[in-house]
């Protein structure tokens, strides 16, 4: 299970990531956290913490910190806000449950899904299965 945050700033990046890293050190010394630095690819710096504690399960979480709205997911979930019907969401939760209780909900897997319900008309798992099927063979 992952967590991704975007952080958009005008900024300079490493001292956002420098204060960002600061205060997760102060918050939890014991926490594993790691940073990327990607400014000449994406115009951004990425932390990731590992094994963020919750009720049920551990998290992963991906804070990337950009000075470039196009590295962030404000479009497209603005996007998605306005062309999925309800329908379309249910579907793509019932789907992404059903993956996440075989633990294969990651790594871009919930894009795969939100492919198929959107642009190939998936409508339930069966037909996701098949959407996958054609995909990969």
């Amino acid at each position: 299970k992952d967590i991704d945050i975007h952080l958009l700033t005008e900024h300079d990046l490493l001292e956002i990531t420098f204060l960002v890293l600061n205060f997760l050190r102060n918050k939890n010394s014991k926490f594993e956290i790691y940073f990327e630095d990607f400014r000449e690819q994406k115009s951004s710096m990425f932390i990731g913490i590992k094994d963020y504690p919750g009720t049920t399960d551990k998290w992963y979480i991906d804070i990337w910190i950009t000075s470039d709205r196009k590295y962030t997911g404000f479009d497209q979930v603005e996007y998605f806000k306005n062309v999925l019907t309800r329908k379309q969401r249910k579907t793509i939760l019932l789907i992404k449950e059903h993956y996440d209780a075989l633990g294969m909900l990651n790594n871009g897997f919930s894009s795969i899904i939100y492919e198929a319900v959107l642009h190939k008309k998936v409508t339930n798992q069966i037909q996701f299965e098949q959407f996958l099927r054609e995909k990969y063979s």
